[in-house]
């Protein structure tokens, strides 16, 4: 008897230590625009979501303000940006991964955070965060953004084409692409803080595999990889985004709801503001479907 009860006792412990363990290592999801992490790592982020009850910290980090060629312009009928409707409908998606499993009411904090001398949108609620660097969208058909905001785009910024990136907002002005990366390194190693090790999910760099994607998608991986890539106990998670359209949807009814969910709340965020639907047969082809391959495992 106490022989089984000490094997039990440390049973218990043992799980309570790995909860623990496991609960100090935050995960980030890297997104160009405001829907594509919903869209295509929404399932995983249901799983991380799952654990959110012991405290994982999750980190939403977006990077374009997704506001095709407008900047801050194409007002809605609210009067509201139509970035800023796209952001609407994101921080509601985050608002529901967090509520899902807690029902105590308590408050959304949205601030104005510092980071390598630049201003970013920050939004904190529960145990996920949110950036938003609201930077100018990058054009899907060729990377190489839009006159009307400069021909300003990440990918641009990272081969030296047009290295400046001015946020859309006029709120701050990376001076190239090193500076960009120098930011959202320090984000993340302040989300990070004392954990041996942390994943950090994005869109494949391997466009053979990751076919046809967006290019500030990639441009976004890169981002992430450039700035955290010499760190190894940063692991990197690579997700197939368009082109799991082209296979069968391999999630269950559960997942699928589950992506729904994200991506119906987004449209109901994006609506408030004045922005029109994107619930379409196109994004709804994505919501059956999550495909990831690691790039690299995490070294604690």
């Amino acid at each position: 008897m106490k022989f089984a009860m000490r094997t039990t006792l440390g049973l218990l412990m043992f799980c309570f230590l790995l909860t623990n363990a496991y609960a100090q290592q935050p995960v980030f999801y890297f997104a160009a625009h405001e829907d594509d992490w919903q869209l295509f790592m929404g399932k995983q982020a249901f799983v991380d979501s799952g654990l959110g009850v012991s405290g994982v910290k999750m980190v939403f980090i977006t990077l374009t303000a997704g506001d095709a060629r407008c900047g801050a312009g194409c007002v809605g009928a609210t009067g509201t940006p139509y970035y800023i409707a796209r952001e609407n409908g994101s921080i509601a998606s985050v608002k529901l991964l967090a509520d899902y499993q807690n029902d105590t009411p308590t408050n959304m904090v949205q601030s104005t955070a510092t980071f390598n001398g630049h201003s970013i949108q920050k939004v904190a609620y529960r145990n996920m965060v949110a950036y938003y660097f609201r930077l100018p969208d990058g054009n899907p058909s060729s990377g190489t953004g839009y006159s009307a905001t400069g021909n300003q785009s990440l990918q641009n910024s990272r081969n030296w084409t047009n290295p400046t990136l001015t946020a859309v907002d006029q709120s701050t002005t990376y001076v190239n692409w090193n500076d960009l990366t120098a930011t959202i390194s320090a984000i993340v190693q302040s989300e990070t803080g004392p954990a041996s090790y942390a994943w950090i999910n994005v869109a494949h760099t391997n466009t053979v595999w990751n076919c046809g994607d967006h290019p500030d998608h990639i441009a976004t991986s890169n981002a992430a990889q450039d700035a955290m890539g010499g760190l190894s106990k940063f692991g990197f998670n690579g997700f197939m985004d368009y082109c799991t359209s082209n296979y069968g949807a391999n999630l269950n009814a559960d997942q699928i709801e589950n992506k729904a969910a994200l991506f119906g709340v987004i449209n109901y965020g994006r609506a408030l503001y004045g922005a029109s639907s994107t619930w379409d047969s196109q994004h709804k082809a994505w919501l059956s479907r999550e495909i990831s391959s690691v790039i690299r495992s995490p070294q604690p």
